[in-house]
């Protein structure tokens, strides 16, 4: 709870009631974007809606919000298998209301909520002790290349690029179910993040690749930072079609290259890339990343531990923080919000001693993790 000695007129933690919205955009704003450099209300839709106001976690002082935890909840597949995920974004504190525990008190609060509504994972953009202190951690899962603009593409073949507009959301929505790790996005969604044109805390642009009077693929870019380069932060659909919009969208820009990150598990675009011989490199999440209820999650990946492994007797128990394997007369536990976190993310380190078990664990793990795209809040 916050320190009521230090404000005594603090309420909260609540959620936002809806005549709050206003106010709690105000004091996002004033902390990420001051002096009208931007208005996070607009170009987070999904976060600040009235819909999702029970989702905004707030603290409240003479009459206006002071702190805040926004909240997006979304169902999500992971090969597959269906995981309830809340995003964290916009956690900020004024600054005449920051050192009694305001947005502690909140952070406890929204891991609270999200579990009563089923979520296992979360996702929080940004990296600070607060968020440590829950057991988020930054994960590397991810690859990331650089592609100039003059580098042939080994894959054949035209498309017709264009920027994607409102009328393509059946078209864009259609591409990206068929994706393995994917959030679960709604038209009202689509239609949302479209006019919000922002990807992953930056102005972006949407492109869609026709071959053949049909759509085949997507590429959400972020316009060029000051480094010159743009960066696809995800794309959807025929890789071989996203490679061959990279020439266009350089075009497009007037850039040199274009930095990609590679959508979770995509062995066809990374094949793609060594094919012409371009360097990939590790990519973090970014953010930070906490399995907040393991047995939730481990009750639904069980079914996925068991499709992967071929040792068919390997069991999985979970109880509150922690969660053992067993194989025969071996066993071994992950204790702690962030060891589990980061064993099912990034896998068991090099020195794990070798065993069957570990043998099983390491074909189960690690699992992909979501990448934010168009859902970073």
């Amino acid at each position: 709870m916050p320190d009521h000695t230090t404000f005594p007129d603090a309420e909260g933690p609540m959620p936002c009631p809806p005549p709050d919205l206003p106010s709690a955009v105000d004091l996002a704003n004033r902390v990420f974007r001051p002096g009208g450099s931007g208005d996070m209300g607009k170009e987070y839709p999904l976060l600040f809606s009235q819909s999702n106001a029970e989702n905004l976690r707030i603290v409240k002082a003479r009459g206006r919000v002071v702190s805040l935890v926004g909240l997006c909840i979304r169902d999500a597949d992971i090969l597959g298998y269906r995981f309830r995920v809340v995003s964290v974004g916009s956690v900020c504190t004024d600054p005449a209301f920051r050192g009694g525990g305001l947005a502690s008190a909140l952070m406890d609060d929204a891991v609270a909520h999200s579990c009563s509504g089923g979520c296992s994972l979360m996702l929080i953009s940004g990296d600070r002790t607060l968020y440590r202190r829950l057991g988020a951690v930054p994960v590397t899962a991810f690859l990331a290349t650089t592609i100039p603009a003059e580098a042939a593409p080994a894959v054949s073949g035209t498309v017709r690029v264009s920027d994607a507009g409102l009328n393509n959301v059946p078209a864009l929505a259609c591409l990206y179910q068929r994706e393995p790790v994917r959030f679960r996005r709604n038209s009202d969604d689509w239609l949302a993040l479209l006019r919000a044109r922002m990807l992953m805390n930056r102005p972006a642009d949407l492109f869609i690749a026709v071959q053949n009077g049909t759509p085949t693929a997507y590429a959400c870019v972020q316009r060029p930072a000051r480094d010159g380069t743009a960066a696809i932060q995800e794309y959807a659909g025929s890789r071989c079609a996203v490679r061959l919009m990279i020439p266009w969208i350089c075009r497009h820009y007037s850039v040199p290259a274009v930095n990609l990150t590679l959508m979770p598990g995509d062995l066809e675009m990374l094949h793609i890339l060594q094919a012409e011989g371009l360097p990939t490199r590790p990519q973090s999440f970014a953010g930070t990343v906490c399995i907040i209820d393991p047995p939730v999650f481990f009750g639904t990946l069980g079914g996925l531990a068991a499709e992967r492994t071929t040792h068919p007797d390997l069991t999985v128990s979970s109880l509150d923080q922690e969660v053992t394997f067993t194989l025969g007369a071996d066993s071994t536990s992950w204790r702690g919000l962030a060891e589990i976190t980061s064993r099912v993310f990034e896998g068991l380190p090099a020195d794990a001693p070798s065993s069957p078990l570990t043998h099983a664990l390491r074909e189960v793990f690690p699992v992909p993790l979501l990448w934010y795209g168009l859902n970073y809040v």
